[in-house]
């Protein structure tokens, strides 16, 4: 892990689309292959032709599950060999959630309402079950911690907006569904033995029984969050009195205990925030404001920034958070600590 007392450098990398990095190795997405390099050189180390461009990419254990428009597939880490794809032959397609047992594959295919759901893959690429759904589409879903349900939410345009939170045991039967009239549900995330929602200005915690045991309103809007095991972070945006005038109130973060549900602490952003990562551990925090990023501890402690004079499109941290890659529009850079 990383101490709270280094020096971080920069160094421009000539590799593009990077998918993954950590202390070792940076894998890209280059036409269809994927390549990986020596963090310490960037010479090449291996790379495994593909069929299909890589859009989104996760290790858990030894494997490595990847996931494009044509599917998800799993690729054994030690031998590069191809364990399985998965597909439904559909351009909807998109993964909502995977651990290392199972993945949640959501479909949205307008020619074939039957193909329409979420598909539940389990770790040798069977389709264990198929959730349908017609008329809603999925926003967000999650598989808890200790595999026993799933919860998807779910929104529906009509004459009205209607967010659906359904939550599913792990065979795909419906244990409850909850309404929210008028109302969007953006995040999920699971905490001691309830189920936490945002919506647009608003932590929701239900019950797995599909109580409402708290709603905790906040000030302005939710514009982005991520998670770790025990924290949540909140980037929200306050509006001077209307909620029309976006543009003009003050960014924050905040950051939650999923243990107690309390917030431990806020800070003041002198930009929107356009992305938001945690380490794995749970120890830093990374904020992407215009053109810098932001490192900050658990504590609410500032203790790095990555600032440049150009756009920063976005940025990738590796499982420990140090070493990042910030990519810009004609080049990428590489932060590590001296």
């Amino acid at each position: 892990m990383v101490g709270e007392n280094y020096s971080l450098l920069g160094a421009t990398i000539d590799i593009n689309k990077t998918l993954y990095l950590d202390e070792e190795i940076i894998i890209s997405n280059e036409g269809n292959k994927l390549v990986a390099y020596s963090i310490l050189n960037q010479e090449q180390i291996w790379d495994i032709p593909l069929k299909y461009p890589i859009e989104k990419f996760k290790i858990i254990e030894d494997k490595i599950i990847t996931e494009s428009s044509e599917g998800i597939s799993m690729i054994d880490f030690g031998s590069l060999d191809m364990l399985w794809h998965f597909s439904i032959d559909s351009p909807s397609q998109r993964v909502i959630d995977i651990c290392d047992e199972y993945s949640i594959l959501a479909l949205d295919v307008k020619e074939d309402a039957n193909k329409s759901g979420v598909y539940l893959i389990d770790n040798m690429g069977d389709n264990k079950w198929i959730f349908p759904l017609e008329r809603e589409s999925v926003v967000c879903g999650g598989i808890c911690p200790e595999k026993d349900y799933i919860v998807i939410c779910t929104l529906e345009i009509t004459d009205n907006i209607r967010s659906r939170v359904y939550l599913l045991d792990k065979t795909g039967n419906i244990m409850w569904a909850k309404n929210f009239d008028n109302e969007i549900i953006t995040f999920v995330f699971f905490h001691d033995e309830n189920i936490g929602f945002l919506k647009e200005n608003t932590i929701i915690s239900m019950s797995l029984a599909g109580k409402i045991e708290d709603e905790n309103e906040l000030s302005g809007t939710i514009l982005r969050a991520a998670e770790s095991k025990d924290i949540l972070a909140i980037c929200r945006k306050e509006s001077p009195e209307s909620h029309i005038i976006k543009d003009m109130g003050k960014s924050y973060l905040d950051l939650y205990s999923k243990i107690s549900g309390k917030r431990l602490w806020s800070i003041e952003l002198e930009d929107d925030c356009k992305n938001i990562k945690i380490s794995d551990d749970g120890h830093l925090i990374f904020i992407l404001v215009k053109n810098k990023v932001l490192i900050i501890t658990r504590k609410g402690d500032i203790i790095e920034e990555y600032g440049t004079g150009f756009d920063i499109d976005d940025f990738l941290i590796s499982p420990s958070g140090i070493p990042f890659i910030v990519n810009h529009k004609d080049k990428s850079v590489l932060i590590y600590d001296k």
